[in-house]
């Protein structure tokens, strides 16, 4: 029977999000699951595994969520998905790298968990706008 009476709030939630186009206040489900992303947990989880293949299931095990629920609550909690979250984390790592080590770059793209310098630099330059030889040369300026 809670589970008819939840699954009829959720309609009549959808519904009235529909028709007035209005957010209404999370359920205490959603509000619970929310909780749970802990974002300093997986950032310091996704810092330390960055030249690792980071899959969204084990974030979300980090949270105690189904891959597909801790993707959802994510994306809400964020903005963007799980997989773009850890790509802006990696690109940024290989920025303060940039900036501030004489590692070569192939060796930087390796470090934050890119295949190849070639998607590296192309990842880089759609973040940054800059390639980024030509973010460390103008720093040799």
């Amino acid at each position: 029977m809670a589970l008819h009476t939840e699954i009829a709030t959720l309609i009549l939630r959808a519904i009235y999000l529909n028709l007035h186009d209005e957010v209404l206040p999370a359920s205490p489900l959603q509000a619970r699951a929310r909780s749970r992303l802990d974002l300093k947990r997986l950032d310091n989880f996704i810092d330390t595994h960055l030249g690792e293949a980071i899959l969204v299931d084990d974030l979300a095990s980090l949270c105690a969520l189904s891959p597909g629920h801790f993707h959802a609550c994510f994306r809400e909690h964020t903005g963007m998905t799980p997989l773009a979250y850890v790509q802006q984390r990696r690109l940024a790592h290989a920025r303060e790298l940039i900036e501030t080590s004489g590692q070569r770059l192939g060796q930087i793209a390796t470090l934050v968990g890119f295949r190849d310098q070639g998607s590296f630099s192309r990842a880089y330059r759609r973040a940054f706008g800059v390639a980024p030889s030509t973010q460390r040369r103008g720093l040799d300026h």
